[in-house]
């Protein structure tokens, strides 16, 4: 009798542990619309300014969540005239914002 009431409470712990792990899940899947341990997707942004280059485009990607992760520079000419231009590259996880 006594080993029939130990495997009651042990399953009944592990049902008990099951339901609470599913409604963390569940509640974490509704506050972030991402399931857990998915990876997050990715959107992209361009943002060409002609050279010098201030810092207010960084500083303004920045503070809206975006990561800087290329920089480029090219230069165009027209006649004898020299223009350069730099290209920002950017991305943020989608579901964060």
């Amino acid at each position: 009798m006594r080993l029939s009431s130990f495997r009651f409470f042990a399953l009944l712990a592990a049902a008990l542990v099951l339901a609470f792990g599913a409604g963390l899940w569940a509640s974490q899947q509704k506050t972030t619309g991402v399931s857990p341990g998915a990876p997050p997707k990715w959107e992209y942004r361009v943002v060409t300014e002609p050279a010098p280059a201030s810092g207010s485009v960084l500083t303004a990607a920045g503070a809206d969540g975006w990561e800087l992760v290329a920089v480029i520079s090219q230069d165009q000419y027209s006649g004898n005239v020299r223009q350069t231009n730099v290209y920002y590259y950017f991305k943020r996880a989608r579901w964060m914002y």
